[in-house]
């Protein structure tokens, strides 16, 4: 690879599982010296400056960040090993996690499993930017999530131990007797039933909602309700207030009766405000909460897509951006508004925005992105560019082509990296254009690659040609140019690249061979099928 091309995304994932491992792997052994230790806890670290970093081993699969580890990764399977040994099916690592935190868990996970877990000897450490969970946890955890939204309308033992109906509907008896009620005025009857909703508990709120009542008394329930988020999310209680919300909205959308959904779309109105969905926030990076805090902004309407899109445009952290684009990805309202942040004054939120845009497929967005990929700084370009190449339609061609020829070297490899599908078909011949005046050839080789996805006709015939050993303007091909010309012909398939792969299978180049014996094997299987 050209030294000016940085690592992919999948690669950089893949260098912290390395070195995590390593780092791990150096405490084992007791022949390692102290600069190999030091030298492998900076490596980690480095990766940790810039990103959080969450490590799930489930099933036998190890993931960083969502992204599979490749097990033949050196040191990967001594990691496995001992998280399997210690019981850990999670490790987070904290944005600019604590080199402390990061040598204390390396230690633990190196030592072998005694009667002291991993969690307990981080706890001795006092370790607060680094954390493991062990499956029993995670179990429990995923069955305390399920029960309690399923059984918030559904199950008597929502509501708090040792208080009966009578005790609920006691709450409005026992109110002092000088308390003005309802019938000296409409003021003085609505502060009574707040003062009823604030008095009563959560769960005993929740109780009251399951009998389906309607008139009157659904107002007063859904009040108290109201009243209990509030003071739920005050008090810190934000997975309580977070089942509750979920319940009600369920119980909105399953409500038959006009008038009586109309009342709970009121009720979750006056509950979804701000002071209400800011403690929620960071729920979202958890993933037992995520879904249903983002299912909870989505159904603030504005406020909550207002809410997501500042804390998107300001996220440090890659981690915390796919967490806040996961959450806005299904969001109807706020388009317009998100559209115009991508002429944004701060380089860094057009480029969280772009991603944004390329995750949701937005159409509305395509001029606005190819703006943006003129932006002065390339990593907006990049971003432009690859929200671009996923939304995929025909407007998008022109952006694209240009970016294929774009003065930073990273943008064109990226670019070329992300082009493929039948629909970019009209981007063959801009990327054999590209491909004919590219001088690095690890990007020449990217954008054969590309037109293999591509697969026109025009592609293919570019990649024959690419593939042949010797070029009418430039002498002799290389022989990287010629075998990643030959993996593009694999990846477009039908007779004309076969034939060619056929050709490529007596060459003299023994990578090019390679490439083409590979493929044709793939390929006539595929035609077997």
């Amino acid at each position: 690879m050209s030294p000016s091309m940085p690592m992919s995304r999948m690669q950089e994932e893949h260098r912290l599982i390395l070195m995590f491992a390593r780092l791990v792997d150096v405490w084992r052994k007791a022949d390692e010296g102290t600069e190999e230790r030091k030298a492998a806890l900076e490596a980690v670290c480095e990766h940790v400056d810039r990103q959080s970093a969450c490590i799930r081993l489930w099933d036998g699969r190890l993931t960083v960040e969502g992204l599979g580890a490749p097990q033949d990764v050196p040191f990967v399977r001594t990691l496995m090993h001992l998280m399997d040994a210690h019981d850990v099916v999670e490790i987070r690592l904290s944005f600019r996690a604590a080199p402390v935190d990061v040598l204390a868990l390396a230690r633990a996970l190196a030592t072998p499993p005694t009667d002291k877990s991993v969690r307990e000897r981080l706890n001795l450490t006092q370790a607060t930017t680094v954390s493991v969970h062990a499956a029993a946890e995670v179990e429990a955890a995923r069955e305390r999530r399920k029960s309690g939204v399923a059984g918030a309308f559904a199950t008597p033992e929502r509501a708090d131990a040792g208080t009966t109906d009578d005790q609920v509907e006691g709450n409005e008896e026992r109110l002092p007797e000088d308390f003005v009620t309802a019938e000296k005025g409409a003021a003085y009857g609505q502060m009574i039933e707040l003062t009823v909703a604030s008095s009563t508990t959560l769960a005993a709120a929740v109780h009251r909602l399951k009998g389906h009542p309607d008139g009157n008394e659904l107002s007063k329930g859904l009040n108290a309700v109201a009243a209990g988020i509030t003071k739920s999310v005050r008090e810190k209680r934000g997975p309580e207030a977070i089942d509750v919300l979920i319940a009600v909205i369920k119980q909105e959308e399953e409500e038959r009766h006009e008038d009586i959904r109309l009342r709970y779309g009121v009720a979750l109105r006056r509950m979804l405000q701000s002071e209400v969905l800011q403690p929620l926030i960071p729920y979202l990076l958890d993933p037992l909460y995520a879904r249903d805090v983002a299912l909870i902004m989505r159904r603030a309407g504005e406020r909550g897509t207002q809410i997501l899109l500042d804390l998107l445009v300001e996220a440090p952290t890659f981690a915390e951006r796919r967490a806040y684009m996961q959450a806005l990805e299904h969001t109807d309202a706020g388009t317009e508004m998100l559209v115009g942040m991508l002429d944004h004054h701060e380089w860094f939120v057009v480029r969280n925005v772009a991603d944004l845009a390329g995750e949701m497929k937005l159409v509305s967005a395509i001029p606005a992105l190819g703006k943006a990929g003129e932006h002065e700084d390339h990593r907006v370009r990049l971003s432009a560019g690859l929200a671009l190449s996923k939304i995929g339609t025909p407007a998008v061609m022109k952006y694209l082509g240009a970016l294929l020829r774009d003065p930073h070297p990273t943008v064109r490899w990226e670019i070329a990296k992300n082009v493929g599908g039948k629909e970019l078909r009209p981007l063959a011949m801009p990327l054999v254009n590209a491909a004919a005046s590219e001088e690095e050839e690890e990007i020449r080789s990217e954008m054969f690659r590309a037109l293999g996805r591509v697969g026109s006709d025009n592609a293919v015939s570019a990649l024959i040609k690419a593939s042949e050993p010797v070029g009418l303007l430039k002498g002799r091909r290389t022989a990287a140019q010629r075998a990643a010309a030959a993996e593009g012909l694999v990846a477009a398939g039908g007779e004309r690249a076969i034939d060619a792969l056929r050709v490529l299978a007596a060459d003299r180049d023994k990578h090019v061979r390679a490439v083409a014996l590979k493929g044709l094997e793939e390929l006539t299987s595929l035609e077997a099928e």
